[in-house]
């Protein structure tokens, strides 16, 4: 299948493979020793070849048909922001991540209006609903536990069994026609409530730099009467069983502005980082930028509204002193 081949290929552009060396492909064999990849897909792929969904979710993944292993970091949209927030997290927790949208805040208020459900517990604040195409890890599904709790687990702590649960809890669906003209398979799970997990992204703010942007919480699980996931998770029909779904509380977080906060007018994408613990502290204390997103209110990065490309456009700031080339020394004669 070409989703599959698509995979084997991405895998050895970062790692390389032994078997291209014994076919006389020896630069090629030994791959580029990445610790982080992504792929475009989006329009000049996906238009007329399968997209990347089966490629990003199996490598993000701790496991494939060979087993067991260490996750390859790939980012989806070949979104190098979030690969960053991606890699940062893997290695404060050595845990799969998930790259998914914001897609909708859901208040307290909004929910009792629409279900006359109360929301309460953890998901007491609010709920924000997390999706994307079916690209990330299946180890998002919560089917890991330690200590009896869903969990995210590194590697060398996950047997069969855990690897045997994920894929029974998630369904490879045909992809979406309407974003993938070319096809593909993306994956479709629900994952466990009670697992905690932060929200991490990484966007280049016009007049400040790198700023990361963190915020914690837990997945929470929507109750079954009344159905919420159905009233407020799948309620467009051309969605259903087609996009993987999270949901999270976020607790101490409970208040509206958190999703705009996420995304500071227009700063950068809406799509952060998710890791199953809670490694905040130590990622603000490797951060270039300690910001925190309460002060992004109003920070803005000069972009205009409803323009999307290029995206160059507030990277350059960030990158142009190192394209300046240095002064030549005067001489005297």
């Amino acid at each position: 299948m070409t989703v599959v081949k698509m995979t084997l290929i991405a895998r050895d552009l970062m790692v390389g493979n032994d078997h291209l060396g014994n076919a006389g492909f020896g630069e090629e064999a030994l791959g580029r020793n990445a610790i982080l990849g992504g792929f475009q897909g989006q329009r000049q792929w996906t238009d007329h070849s399968p997209n990347g969904d089966f490629t990003e979710a199996i490598l993000n993944s701790s496991f494939d048909w060979d087993g067991v292993r260490a996750p390859y970091v790939f980012a989806t949209e070949n979104d190098s922001l979030n690969g960053a927030s991606m890699l940062l997290g893997y290695l404060l927790t050595n845990t799969p991540q998930v790259f998914a949208d914001v897609r909708t805040y859901w208040s307290p208020d909004a929910v009792k209006r629409v279900t006359g459900h109360t929301l309460d517990g953890r998901a007491a604040g609010g709920v924000i609903h997390l999706i994307n195409s079916g690209s990330c890890a299946l180890d998002a599904t919560g089917q890991m536990e330690r200590d009896g709790e869903p969990a995210m687990k590194p590697h060398w702590e996950i047997d069969e069994e855990d690897v045997r649960r994920c894929l029974e809890a998630t369904t490879w669906y045909p992809s979406v026609t309407g974003y993938f003209r070319g096809g593909g398979y993306s994956s479709q799970f629900v994952t466990r409530g009670g697992m905690p997990a932060t929200m991490c992204r990484i966007n280049i703010v016009h007049g400040v730099g790198p700023v990361l942007q963190l915020a914690h919480g837990w997945t929470v699980d929507l109750p079954p009467e009344p159905d919420l996931a159905d009233a407020l998770v799948r309620s467009r029909r051309e969605r259903r069983g087609c996009l993987p779904r999270r949901v999270l509380g976020h607790g101490q977080l409970g208040r509206q502005p958190l999703r705009d906060e996420l995304r500071p007018h227009r700063s950068g994408s809406a799509e952060p980082r998710l890791a199953a613990p809670h490694p905040g502290q130590h990622a603000q204390r490797l951060a270039r930028t300690g910001i925190p997103s309460e002060c992004l209110d109003r920070a803005r990065d000069g972009r205009p509204r409803g323009c999307r490309l290029p995206r160059m456009r507030h990277v350059w700031p960030a990158v142009r002193p190192s394209l300046t080339a240095p002064p030549t020394p005067s001489r005297s004669h």
